[in-house]
């Protein structure tokens, strides 16, 4: 049975002890399961198919403002050849009891979610839950056999005050995370053509015509003149 992240506060006074205890790596039927910390979790896949794993964070926790927990997994693209590797939260979890005194307290806290190290996306409980997000998921291309991170966890703002139960039943919160890897279906772009010279554009072949016309004219008027001049000298001789 899934373990629920809650927060118990009243009257601003702390109820329990922080217990920030390990998420579990539980799977849903027909996914992979994926394990935090430093062992690679090796991801198969095939071309034509995807291959999904998911891993839950989730822990019996008391957690009070200004508490931020993550965890840490890493995935090795263990396919035939490059792939696109997306990650988004997943199995978003939001159970308000009746006569919950905190029932706001999914748009105080905030998860994040971070790829390679480089990419982060960082809504709020209540966004996540409801797939919305700016970007709702993050992608990478990753080469075959090489292993990247994905760091996840949550976040509740010191600032925010207004999560206490009052001795009330607590709103509950737990999430998932997803990973997908599919085959990298990108071409490499045509060879470019070499650079022009400082103020050389690129002609085209009616450009280069026009140009040897222009030439050719050139040389006509020249030789009309030259002619014309020959044919003076003589008569003035």
């Amino acid at each position: 049975m899934k373990r629920r992240l809650a927060t118990l506060l009243a009257s601003g006074i702390l109820l329990g002890t922080a217990l920030l205890g390990l998420p579990s790596a539980n799977a849903d039927s027909g996914y992979i399961s994926l394990a935090w910390g430093d062992n690679p979790t090796n991801l198969d896949w095939q071309p034509g198919s995807a291959s999904h794993a998911m891993g839950s964070f989730t822990s019996d926790a008391v957690v009070v403002p200004g508490d931020r927990v993550q965890r840490t997994l890493l995935v090795r693209n263990d396919g035939p050849s490059a792939a696109i590797a997306t990650v988004q939260f997943h199995d978003v979890g939001i159970d308000i009891p009746e006569g919950a005194a905190n029932q706001n307290l999914p748009n105080l806290v905030y998860l994040f979610l971070s790829l390679d190290g480089n990419q982060t996306i960082n809504p709020t409980w209540q966004q996540a839950a409801n797939g919305v997000g700016d970007p709702a998921e993050l992608k990478l291309r990753v080469a075959k056999g090489d292993v990247f991170a994905v760091t996840a966890g949550y976040n509740f703002p010191v600032h925010e005050t207004g999560g206490r139960n009052a001795g009330a039943p607590s709103t509950q919160l737990s999430f998932g995370v997803m990973i997908t890897l599919t085959e990298d279906t990108s071409t490499t772009p045509p060879d470019t053509p070499p650079p022009q010279k400082p103020g050389s554009p690129a002609q085209t072949g009616g450009e280069v015509i026009n140009g040897w016309l222009n030439l050719l004219a050139i040389v006509i008027i020249g030789a009309g003149i030259f002619l014309a001049l020959l044919r003076h000298d003589k008569q003035a001789t």
